[in-house]
């Protein structure tokens, strides 16, 4: 009997931790209580934080739109944190945030993903998310939105004369696909095995 009381009340005291704000109670607290309230409540160090940045890394257009007015006034861990969830949200759902490279909120500091360490195979990782987000930017230089795509590109242009060894290594890919068999090698393998 002791130990079911202790279950629910583990349970119970991680249901009551969960974060219960959503992008309009935050806006509220935003204009009754001010955006440092807000920004207090977010930033918990627990449920709420995590939520928060896992809606805006996902593009989530109502969390981005909360993450764009609490840039200002962001600083410290917030404001690290926020940059590296909106460059997430870049890859994850860029017509939603190559808007806000525009309107200043976030400026070019969004475009350059920015979440490796020197860890083994973190280059590898970095050089592909480059190479992926590079390319991205170059699809949307045929669209509405080419200013802010164009913008980014001289970003990351930036960011890898300052780090060149993030340069996707082309040579690298190319030793790549040549290992591995095309379907066409497969196919004319089979027929000559029949």
């Amino acid at each position: 009997m002791k130990r079911l009381l202790f279950v629910f009340l583990v349970l119970a005291s991680r249901a009551h931790s969960a974060c219960t704000l959503d992008p309009v109670s935050v806006e509220r607290i935003v204009s009754t209580d001010g955006p440092k309230v807000a920004i207090g409540r977010l930033w918990d160090g627990a449920s709420c934080e995590r939520m928060f940045l896992n809606h805006v890394e996902a593009g989530d257009a109502d969390w981005l739109k909360v993450a764009a007015s609490l840039r200002a006034h962001v600083d410290a861990w917030p404001a690290e944190s926020l940059r590296s969830s909106m460059s997430k949200a870049m890859m994850n759902a860029p017509s939603r945030v190559l808007p806000l490279v525009r309107i200043g909120s976030f400026g070019t500091d969004i475009c350059v993903p920015n979440d490796f360490d020197d860890s083994p195979g973190q280059l590898e990782r970095a050089q592909r998310e480059i190479a992926a987000v590079e390319a991205m930017y170059k699809r949307f230089l045929k669209s509405p939105l080419a200013s802010e795509a164009a913008q980014c590109l001289s970003a990351l242009e930036r960011a890898l004369e300052q780090s060149p060894q993030l340069r996707p290594n082309t040579s690298l890919e190319r030793t790549r696909r040549d290992k591995v068999p095309s379907a066409d090698v497969g196919v004319r393998a089979a027929q000559l095995n029949r």
